[in-house]
């Protein structure tokens, strides 16, 4: 399959399954400078403990069917890749993980997220109050063709900036969401492909000098953003005025300048505080078609949203346009294979749960039970699902924590466990 942009990946009964135990297969010690891995797999689900611990961020998918999972660790970015069958990739980094390069003065690292681009992984993460965007190689070593260091590190100007998403180009340019002193930028990097702008250099055509910036006339967080086929992006995330006493949803769209888009909402924003909007979560996609798939939560609910490419709610999709399903949780990714929506997340007591429906927004009924696959990662309510994509045969990888280490499971496409994985 290949690989898009980062954002494009993208009501049930549940069939719950037992509790996970008994560690089998395989055992691996892995050398990460500082720290160590091992990694096991238990009836399914593979389960790698660093050193220090971990917080899986997000997962990415390569061309041949390897996934990506970036954490950070004690202070570092890592990113651990797993061969098509479920394995570490001995070939990558250090017997697996890879650990993004940064200065040592650069401090903690916080949220983290990942793109691929062909055969390179670049990763965006948050470090001593900026935003930084990274580059590896194809073997997981730093990819020093990017500003000559492998990595960028950008102020935006505020004390405590951080980067909240990441996608690419179709060019392997990065973007970069973040909040910034309140209010939501989009920072583009050039990936190298033009002469006239070097690999990791800011984007000095995007927006002001590289950096487009939405105020929504409150507080604003950004949560996540696509770009689409002409290099136009939306973005979603949520704002607060001054006073009140919850988020409302708001997305805007920019054009390929990086300025707000006319054609987009209202002046290139929408904002809306209908109770059925997804304030929570909230996380995004694109479909074949290029409409916005908002996964997120309501009333407590897994839900997923659709609007039109111009930002209005698509009533097409689930009559309303937002499919609200029985099943309590929160929807934290979400990804589109073909005409398949698959939405992901965690439920109140820890399940790794996928939620999969078709393309008119109704349960996927042949999918696990009703429309949801469900499985324990083993360590309970704690346990969070950060990210799934979908391999080339459609079967979703889902990665998250589990008691401080990096958790990775794989339903078919039926939306059973994958037993065969790892």
């Amino acid at each position: 399959m290949t690989t898009p942009p980062a954002s494009r990946r993208t009501t049930a009964a549940l069939a719950a399954l037992p509790l996970l135990t008994a560690v089998t297969a395989f055992t691996a010690v892995v050398p990460t400078g500082q720290a160590w891995a091992t990694a096991n797999r238990s009836a399914g689900v593979v389960v790698t403990t660093v050193k220090g611990g971990v917080s899986v961020a997000s997962i990415e998918v390569f061309p041949d069917g390897s996934a990506g999972v970036v954490a950070t660790s004690n202070g570092r970015i890592i990113v651990a890749k797993y061969t098509p069958g479920g394995k570490l990739n001995d070939a990558w980094g250090e017997h697996g993980i890879a650990t993004v390069p940064l200065p040592k003065s650069a401090g903690a690292a916080g949220a983290a997220a990942i793109g691929i681009s062909g055969t390179k992984v670049v990763v965006a993460g948050t470090v001593g109050g900026d935003v930084v965007v990274a580059r590896l190689t194809a073997n997981g070593r730093p990819d020093t063709t990017f500003n000559g260091t492998g990595y960028r590190i950008t102020d935006l100007g505020g004390t405590d900036d951080a980067a909240t998403g990441l996608t690419l180009g179709s060019a392997g340019e990065p973007y970069l969401l973040a909040s910034t002193q309140g209010h939501i930028a989009v920072v583009k990097y050039c990936s190298g492909n033009e002469s006239t702008c070097k690999a990791g250099q800011l984007d000095h055509r995007y927006g002001k000098n590289g950096i487009a910036r939405i105020d929504f006339g409150g507080a604003e967080s950004g949560a996540a953003l696509a770009v689409r086929s002409l290099g136009r992006v939306d973005v979603v995330g949520t704002t607060r005025k001054s006073g009140a006493t919850e988020d409302k949803f708001a997305m805007a769209g920019l054009t390929p300048a990086g300025r707000l888009d006319n054609a987009f909402g209202t002046g290139g924003k929408v904002v809306t505080s209908d109770r059925r909007a997804i304030h929570t979560g909230p996380v995004m996609a694109l479909d074949s078609s290029e409409r916005i798939l908002v996964a997120g939560t309501v009333d407590g609910h897994f839900a997923v949203a659709r609007y039109t490419s111009a930002g209005a709610i698509d009533r097409t999709f689930a009559t309303t346009g937002v499919a609200t399903a029985t099943t309590k949780g929160t929807a934290t990714t979400i990804n589109v294979w073909k005409s398949d929506i698959t939405v992901a997340g965690t439920t109140p007591d820890g399940k790794a749960t996928a939620l999969r429906y078709t393309a008119g927004g109704t349960p996927a009924t042949q999918y696990g039970t009703n429309g949801v696959a469900q499985a324990a990662l083993g360590g309970g309510s704690a346990d969070t699902i950060a990210g799934v994509v979908l391999d080339g045969a459609g079967r979703a990888i889902l990665a998250g924590t589990t008691d401080n280490r990096i958790a990775l499971l794989r339903y078919t496409t039926s939306g059973a466990l994958d037993h065969n994985y790892g």
